[in-house]
């Protein structure tokens, strides 16, 4: 998990940074997706990414 955790931090930061300054760690970032997988009661990382992209939390990537 610790390089698909690590590309999730960069992401994070990425998305925060301009407009807060937001440092983000891996220990954070393990913390964060533990608990979205606790409370969507999902079975994985996957499983959140199923829910964000139903309830339009995200947009599919552009090719």
């Amino acid at each position: 998990m610790g390089a698909r955790t690590a590309a999730t931090a960069e992401r994070m930061v990425a998305c925060l940074a301009p407009t807060r300054g937001a440092r983000v760690g891996l220990r954070g970032v393990k913390t964060h997706v533990s608990r979205a997988v606790t409370t969507r009661d999902a079975r994985d990382r996957a499983r959140l990414v199923v829910y964000a992209h139903q309830a339009g939390l995200v947009s599919p990537p552009v090719r």
